[in-house]
C-alpha cells in the first residue's frame, strides 16, 4: 500500500514539475518574442523628416518590406488578418510619432467624407472577420446587404460621381462611429484627422492641423501602396478595390482567408479603385 501511495505520489510531482516547466517555456520563449516584435515595428515604423511624396514612398518602402517579410514563410488561413495587423498598427505609430499629433479619442468617421475607399484584400478579409466575430448576426447582416446595395448603385460610378451620389458608407454606424475602427482601411486612416479634441473632420489645408493631416495622408497612402506592391511581389492579389464590392466578396466567399492565400482569385469580380 505505501508503494502505490509512494509511486502516486512520485507521479503527481513529475506531472506538476512537466507543467511548471511548460509555463516557464511559455514565458521564456513567447512573452519576449511578443517584445521583441513590438521594438521592431516602433523601429521599423519610425518616420524620417519627410513630407509630401518623400514621406509617401518611405511609407509605401516600409509596408513592402513588411508585408513580404510577413509572406515569405506563411501563407495559412490567418495571414490576411495578421498581416493587415501589421501594417495597421505600423502606419498608425509612425502618424502618431509626428510633433504635436493627438491620437483619436473616439472611433468617429469624418461624416462630412462621402468619397469612394479602396483597400487591398487582407483589408477586407480582415474586416469581415472582425464583424463576424465583435458584432451581433443581425449587425453583420446589415453592414453586408448594405455593401452590396452600395456596390450594385455604384459599379458604373468614377470617383467624382460615387462622391456627388452620397453613398453612405456600410461600416458607419447610426451615432457616426466606424463599425470596424480598429481594422479600418489605411485608405480612411489616412483621411482621419490626427489632431484636434472630438477625433473628427475631414483633411484639412489650413494652418499646423493641415500639415500633421497631411502626413497622416501620406503615410496612409503609401502604406496602402506598399502594401498592395508586397502582396503582388508574393504572387498574391495586391490590386486595390473599391470598398462595397470588396466586402461582399469578403463576406460571401467561404473560407475567403484560405482562398485569398491559395491564390484563389475572389474578389476578381469586384470593382477597382482607379
Amino acid at each position: 500500500m505505501l508503494a502505490i501511495v509512494f509511486v502516486g505520489l512520485l507521479i503527481s510531482l513529475l506531472v506538476m514539475f512537466a507543467l511548471f516547466t511548460l509555463a516557464f517555456l511559455e514565458v521564456a520563449f513567447t512573452g519576449p518574442r511578443c517584445e521583441l516584435d513590438l521594438i521592431e515595428t516602433s523601429r521599423e515604423w519610425q518616420p524620417p523628416f519627410l513630407q509630401g511624396d518623400d514621406l509617401f514612398a518611405w511609407a509605401a518602402t516600409t509596408a513592402k518590406a513588411v508585408t513580404t517579410r510577413r509572406l515569405a514563410n506563411r501563407r495559412s488561413r490567418e495571414v490576411a488578418k495578421q498581416l493587415a495587423t501589421d501594417i495597421y498598427e505600423g502606419a498608425t505609430l509612425a502618424i502618431t510619432r509626428f510633433p504635436n499629433a493627438v491620437d483619436q479619442p473616439k472611433p468617429n468617421c469624418p461624416s462630412c467624407r462621402h468619397q469612394m475607399i479602396g483597400l487591398t484584400p487582407p483589408e477586407a478579409i480582415a474586416i469581415a472577420d472582425a464583424i463576424r466575430a465583435a458584432k451581433p448576426e443581425w449587425e453583420a447582416n446589415r453592414i453586408r446587404d448594405r455593401a452590396a446595395q452600395n456596390a450594385g448603385r455604384v459599379i458604373a460610378l468614377n470617383r467624382e460621381q460615387y462622391e456627388s451620389s452620397q453613398v453612405v458608407c456600410p461600416l458607419l454606424a447610426s451615432d457616426g462611429s466606424c463599425a470596424a475602427f480598429d481594422f479600418r482601411p489605411l485608405h480612411c486612416r489616412g483621411w482621419c484627422r490626427s489632431s484636434g479634441s472630438d477625433g473628427q473632420g475631414c483633411l484639412r489645408g489650413d494652418g499646423d492641423a493641415g500639415q500633421l493631416d497631411a502626413h497622416a495622408h501620406a503615410i496612409g497612402q503609401g502604406a496602402e501602396e506598399g502594401l498592395s506592391r508586397g502582396l503582388e511581389s508574393s504572387g498574391l492579389d495586391g490590386h486595390v478595390y473599391e470598398l462595397n464590392s470588396a466586402l461582399v466578396a469578403a463576406f460571401e466567399a467561404p473560407a475567403a482567408a484560405e482562398q485569398w492565400a491559395s491564390g484563389a482569385p475572389i474578389f476578381g469580380g469586384c470593382q477597382r479603385y482607379e
